[in-house]
């Protein structure tokens, strides 16, 4: 019987990278999918003629010597290029947001439709400017505002409860928490540094890390899902379509439960006048954490979707993972009218369990951090968990980084 050092059932960024990292150690990794290929794996799809992108496709522009850049250096695996999105909104419950690539735009557009925090708001910016030269030109201060929570500058200013919600969206969706516990280091660069826009960027991503896997000598299965997981003294026995092998490690790379994904083929007529390509919508001001992120594939793909349509993908966090098809149209609808009756073709894949592991094994998490544990540890030694996050990939491959120094 075959024996792996780590065997991971299914395919997302995380369970990626660690066996990357595993794999450029000189160890053996074998990475399940049960999808045909790569890109419906991790959690696209392609159906009636559209091409879905598996999570937003605006994301942080990632920083030099950041957690991307530093994954891809140790595997040996370049870079990979990102692109300044060209602009996105922000939807609250009472207004849209257009925010351009220019800051001077932006700072101008947020004056206009918070006009009664206009003159905080000049205040804001003149020290957030100000912030940003002495991070940027002296040691103390980038020390520092690496260990501040971004919400003390926030104090600092009246902003009304509209603009507080603004700042606290962006947040939660850049940085994958709210500003309470956001570094001020990286909240001033989410405010001054334009994001960036890739459609596929996770399978971009994806693609990478698997080639790095595979030139190693480790193993990716596709459609080759994996029936049950079974401890054995000192290993596991993992028993997959193909039949059975041994490994040291198992880790399950699983959706995150409190993310649901719903896509939608739409006739491009129904898209409103000057909706942009990306939208981060709060629909409820009493429910921050539960909010919705659109992306429309560009009119210029042509391989995304037939002519006079769109591919649209729409990811909920923090709200039901059951949410019914039905109720997640009447929501995108709010910022669409009529999408019900425009749409071509539109599909909630729903999570599948990657394996059955025994029914004694329960999971705690291995560190609890701002904005909810990712790494989870099984009461069976040797059996790990990562909650797969579509919003961000930062979190991810940190636990990923976490669980390699456990087993190598």
């Amino acid at each position: 019987m075959a024996r792996y050092d780590l065997a991971v059932m299914g395919v997302d960024l995380g369970g990626l990278s660690c066996a990357a990292l595993l794999s450029s150690k000189g160890r053996k990794p074998v990475v399940f999918g049960r999808g045909p290929d790569l890109a419906t794996s991790i959690g696209g799809l392609t159906y009636s003629g559209f091409s879905f992108a598996p999570g937003p496709a605006l994301h942080t522009a990632p920083r030099a010597g950041g957690t991307m850049d530093q994954l891809f250096a140790d595997i040996k695996a370049g870079t990979v290029a990102a692109e300044e999105a060209g602009g996105f909104q922000v939807a609250l419950p009472d207004r849209r947001i257009s925010l351009a690539r220019n800051r001077e735009r932006w700072r101008d557009e947020l004056k206009r439709e918070f006009a009664q925090d206009r003159q905080h708001l000049e205040r804001f910016f003149r020290d957030l400017d100000r912030l940003a030269a002495k991070i940027a030109k002296g040691r103390i201060a980038a020390f520092f505002a690496k260990r501040k929570s971004a919400a003390a500058l926030l104090r600092r200013y009246a902003f009304s409860r509209e603009l507080q919600a603004f700042f606290a969206l962006l947040s939660r969706f850049f940085q994958r928490m709210p500003p309470e516990h956001a570094a001020l280091d990286e909240f001033v660069d989410m405010l001054l540094r334009p994001p960036s826009r890739a459609y596929g960027q996770r399978v971009t991503v994806a693609t990478r890390l698997m080639e790095t896997i595979l030139k190693n000598g480790g193993e990716v299965r596709f459609g080759d899902g994996v029936d049950e997981v079974l401890p054995r003294s000192r290993r596991f026995e993992v028993k997959a379509a193909s039949g059975s092998l041994d490994a040291d490690t198992v880790l399950l790379s699983q959706p995150d439960a409190r993310q649901s994904v719903l896509y939608a083929g739409i006739q491009e007529t129904v898209i409103p006048v000057g909706m942009g390509n990306d939208v981060i919508y709060l629909p409820d001001y009493a429910k921050p954490d539960e909010f919705l992120s659109l992306s429309l594939s560009d009119e210029k793909e042509a391989s995304s979707a037939p002519s006079g349509a769109r591919a649209l993908t729409c990811v909920f966090n923090g709200m039901e993972a059951s949410l019914p098809k039905e109720e997640m149209i009447r929501l995108v609808g709010r910022l669409m009218p009529f999408l019900s009756d425009f749409i071509v073709v539109s599909e909630v894949v729903p999570d599948v369990p990657q394996a059955r592991i025994p029914q004694d094994v329960h999971f705690k998490s291995v560190h609890s951090g701002v904005g909810g544990a990712v790494l989870f540890q099984g009461t069976i030694k040797g059996i790990y968990r990562i909650a797969e996050d579509r919003l961000a990939s930062g979190k991810q491959i940190r636990a990923a980084r976490r669980l390699m120094k456990k087993i190598s």
